[in-house]
């Protein structure tokens, strides 16, 4: 060990060298049960900051022009065990290179290669000087010159110094033989770089350090250590992070949709208001930002939400949007005009409103034994802090200062209420007492304080205040001392509230030129973007309900069919249900929302709907109750994701979507994992439908000109011709019994209706009468067709059922707009 220092030999004694995780001679490293597949990749909440938040790898299309395979690459690699855990978001590299920060290597896409390839990480670290920490690490420093004068001699060389038998065998190991058959000296090069030392004895191990990786070969017992004759991979990206080389970047993700519609009762939720459809709305979501639904729908302006202590409630100011001239006289209703203080029923879904018209209400705050809400109120000139009392709704003026009180907070023994206030300078912190005496100014320091909230258990408060940035979030004791700033970034940060554990608080930030929602531990050392979107998210509280919401109207037992109302004109668009033996159909609305929800799909029980929505931005799959209720989101990629159709056991769902140039088929567990693409063609691959033993699809493509109907066998995957029409060819149906396709031909003088055998023979059109017709559908018995049709010049689309022996048919559903796509409710006798 002569010249090994003697501070890296006591840091290795006293850390036993927390950079080594992952032995290379296991056959594999646990994931944990955080880990969940995710469209087209796989998320990762084992280096996130809690809640679920983490990071993920996924194959990504750039620009529309090239796919870029990082996670195929990286589990091909060898995974984790290989690269460690990803601590970073896709950034911008060398060269304009796409790069991923894991724990212990730097991966980028070399898209002059079209591959994935690990960086140099320990010449990098080299470079930035960190050579005296890296052997603090045990990692030993590198041959400065190896004497080689060609590269050739340089590879033969530095191979020659793998003298170690144990660590030879390590470097040159198949990383994933179940997936790599063959595994050469030049693919070791490639995964590991070149030897930077000769093996050496360092403390517990002996180390060798190459460019890409560096191994140690544990041959003594050490607390906190690998077992002696295992061999760890040292966490060079870990390294690389702390020392500050990432670009400066979010570095932590939001978890990723868990696909899994709320049900448990005590579920935790982020509640949180948002505009992301326009007018501003309460929205709830699991507690990473994931699976977020609205809460209400409506033309008012909905803000600053609270759940009530026992999680049965929810709290907050409703109002209509503000004209300018009150936003300028009224700063704390911000956007509201007349908002008054409205609970909500998250059982029953029934609102009921408790401050009185005259008082501009905004700003909830619940006592901890949920008999009263102390909200903030505008009225007179001053804006001053009012009680209600739930049950009778009585409103009492709590106090009465000059100017400006806001953003009240219940402390959770009952003793207190937190407010800010204006009356003695700018915005400070104060406290008073719910009978309205000893007002005590807690904070003093001469600079802008908003947004005051207490922790759970009343031994910490958190709030805002202005720097030359904007706002940034600090922590400090119940009397206001000590206080420490944990966000200090450019950008106004605000709202912060503590998580019901008290271990994290939840904020809002502007830092990237919008108002998103973050979630930062109490020491600032580590933050996450929860939910960020078009439109402003803001006032955002996690906590505890005690019942998952519910809809007033669920859908009746008697409807059969499922359709999707469109208007011509811009507007929302929604999913209905109705009975077809109900003459006229008076269909409920399952969606009732402000974005676009069309394409339903009914799974094989009739307990859950899929269709294709545009909530999250683009159009993409969700999957809800029968009733609408409880939302979640199946896919998160690409301009369109739709025409579902759950497979025959319920368990997967076949749709098309675009997210790679064109239209193809995938396939997706209902929980949203398991997605895998199903066609590649070089057209478009749409309206897909299972077989009825599961095991082959229809669907229409028109990858050799017009659209026409093809079968794919799941056993032999090809592609089998079934029509060839002058005109589009659509919406195939297969019968109950499976000898029989229905579609539609939308296009030319052949429009209609047609039906053939499953093979493609015996052709005869259904109805052929000149007028337009789509998406016929059997019914679960065969014996009537669905189908969407506008038969007059003058008319919308309507939907029509048939009877195709009696060869009649008749209009049950007939909206003031085009109605289309019908899907039959499965199980039912017509």
């Amino acid at each position: 060990m002569a010249g090994f220092p003697q501070h890296a030999a006591r840091a290795i004694a006293l850390t036993a060298l927390l950079a080594s995780a992952a032995t290379v001679n296991a056959s594999g490293i646990d994931p944990g049960p955080a880990d969940h597949p995710v469209e087209m990749g796989h998320f990762y909440t084992q280096t996130g900051i809690g809640l679920g938040t983490g990071f993920s790898i996924v194959n990504e299309r750039r620009l529309g022009i090239r796919m870029e395979f990082f996670w195929d690459e990286f589990e091909r690699l060898g995974g984790v065990p290989s690269f460690g855990y990803p601590i970073s978001k896709v950034f911008r590299w060398a060269n304009l290179n796409w790069a991923q920060l894991t724990q212990k290597s730097l991966l980028y896409w070399d898209r002059f290669e079209g591959r994935l390839k690990p960086a140099n990480i320990y010449e990098i670290l080299s470079d930035a000087g960190l050579d005296d920490h890296l052997a603090a690490q045990g990692v030993p420093p590198p041959v400065k010159d190896d004497g080689a004068t060609t590269f050739a001699e340089a590879i033969a060389i530095r191979l020659g110094w793998l003298e170690n038998d144990t660590l030879r065998d390590a470097y040159f190991a198949n990383p994933n033989p179940g997936r790599v058959p063959t595994w050469t000296r030049d693919d070791a090069i490639f995964l590991n770089g070149l030897p930077m030392s000769r093996p050496r004895r360092m403390g517990p191990f002996i180390a060798q350090r190459f460019q890409r990786t560096a191994l140690q070969l544990w041959v003594e017992e050490a607390p906190g250590g690998e077992p002696p004759g295992s061999i760890s991979r040292v966490n060079a990206g870990d390294i690389f992070k702390e020392a500050g080389l990432l670009p400066n970047l979010d570095l932590a993700q939001p978890g990723t949709p868990n696909n899994v519609p709320f049900d448990q009762p005590g579920d935790l939720r982020l509640i949180f208001s948002s505009q992301r459809t326009g007018s501003t709305q309460l929205y709830m979501s699991a507690p990473n930002g994931g699976n977020a639904m609205a809460l209400t729908v409506s033309d008012n302006v909905e803000r600053y939400p609270a759940i009530s202590p026992d999680g049965s409630f929810v709290a907050f100011a409703r109002g209509t949007r503000a004209p300018a001239i009150d936003q300028r006289r009224e700063p704390s209703a911000g956007e509201l005009t007349l908002p008054r203080i409205v609970i909500r029923d998250l059982v029953s879904g029934k609102d009921r409103t408790l401050s009185p018209e005259g008082i501009w209400a905004g700003a909830p705050s619940w006592a901890p034994d949920g008999g009263a809400i102390v909200y903030s109120g505008w009225a007179d000139g001053d804006t001053d802090l009012y009680i209600v009392n739930v049950a009778t709704a009585a409103n009492t003026k709590l106090i009465s200062l000059p100017f400006t009180q806001l953003q009240p907070s219940w402390s959770p023994d009952g003793a207190k209420i937190m407010f800010a206030s204006d009356h003695d300078g700018p915005f400070q912190i104060y406290t008073v007492r719910p009978d309205g005496t000893g007002v005590i100014r807690i904070t003093h320091s001469g600079l802008s304080e908003l947004n005051p909230r207490w922790s759970p258990d009343g031994d910490l408060i958190t709030f805002s205040r202005s720097s030359e940035f904007g706002h940034d979030i600090f922590v400090a004791e119940p009397d206001g001392s000590r206080a420490a700033n944990i966000t200090s970034r450019t950008g106004s940060d605000h709202s912060p509230s503590f998580t019901p554990d008290g271990e994290f608080i939840v904020y809002v930030s502007e830092r990237a030129f919008d108002a998103d929602i973050y979630l930062v531990t109490l020491d600032g050392s580590k933050s996450a973007r929860l939910v960020s979107g078009d439109g402003a998210d803001r006032d955002p509280m996690i906590g505890s309900t005690a019942a998952r919401p519910s809809r007033a109207n669920p859908v009746p037992e008697a409807a059969t069919l499922l359709f999707y109302s469109f208007a011509a004109s811009s507007g929302p668009t929604d999913i209905w249900a109705g009975s077809h033996i109900q003459t006229p159909m008076t269909p409920i609305n399952l969606t009732s929302a402000r974005w676009l929800s069309v394409i339903p799909g009914w799974s094989p029980d009739a307990s859950r709907i899929a269709f294709t929505s545009s909530r999250d931005g683009s159009l993409d799959l969700f999957i809800a109750d029968s009733d609408g209720s409880r939302i979640g989101q199946l896919t998160n990629g690409g301009p369109f994701n739709g025409f579902p159709d759950f497979s025959p056991d319920g368990m997967r769902i076949l749709f098309s979507s675009n997210r790679i140039d064109r239209d193809d088929l995938y396939i997706v567990n209902v929980d949203g994992s398991g997605m895998f693409r199903l066609t590649e063609s070089v057209g478009s691959d749409v309206d897909a439908v299972w077989g009825t033993g599961g095991d082959e699809i229809v669907f229409a493509s028109d990858r050799d000109g017009d659209f026409d109907i093809y079968r794919l066998r799941f056993a032999d995957t090809r592609a089998i011709q079934l029509t060839n029409f002058p005109g589009d060819a659509r919406n195939p149906s297969i019968s109950p019994d499976g000898r029989s396709i229905i579609f539609s031909v939308q296009s030319g003088r052949l429009q209609g209706i047609y039906r053939m055998r499953a093979d493609g023979s015996g052709l005869r059109a259904l109805i052929r009468d000149g007028w337009e017709y789509k998406t016929p559908a059997w019914s679960p018995d065969g014996r009537l067709i669905a189908f969407s049709a506008r038969r007059s010049e003058d008319a919308t689309f309507g939907i029509y059922v048939m009877d195709p022996v009696a060869g009649v048919l008749w209009l049950v559903a007939d909206t003031p707009f085009n109605d289309f796509h019908p899907v039959w409710r499965p199980g039912i006798s017509t």
